[in-house]
């Protein structure tokens, strides 16, 4: 990545600010989510993200030391590798980061 640090911050602080707006627009707080999945492309990216929503590491889901950055697919593959351990009515938080600087987060229930 030629601009790693870059990549970092803005991913860092984009991935933070895209779940407090949905979760803003939902009347929600992060103290409501169950799940954590962010985009798996860096491991410090992910602790930096789950560190700024307050997050605690059994409320992330990863899977980036098995899988390593698959982009874009990151996100659904972890959701469908945990699917099996999500509750009925758990709020699970989608969060990614990527080319272009593009960003965004999903809401999900079971």
């Amino acid at each position: 990545m030629p601009y790693g640090r870059d990549i970092f911050i803005n991913a860092s602080k984009y991935m933070i600010l895209e779940v407090k707006n949905i979760l803003k627009k939902n009347r929600l707080g992060s103290e409501e989510i169950v799940y954590l999945i962010p985009h798996q492309a860096n491991s410090r990216i992910i602790d930096q993200v789950a560190e700024g929503l307050g997050l605690h590491s059994g409320e992330l889901i990863m899977n980036i030391e098995e899988s390593g950055n698959t982009g874009c697919a990151s996100t659904m593959i972890a959701f469908s590798q945990s699917w099996k351990m999500f509750k009925k009515d758990e709020l699970i938080v989608v969060t990614v980061f990527g080319g272009g600087y593009s960003s965004g987060a999903m809401l999900l229930k079971k």
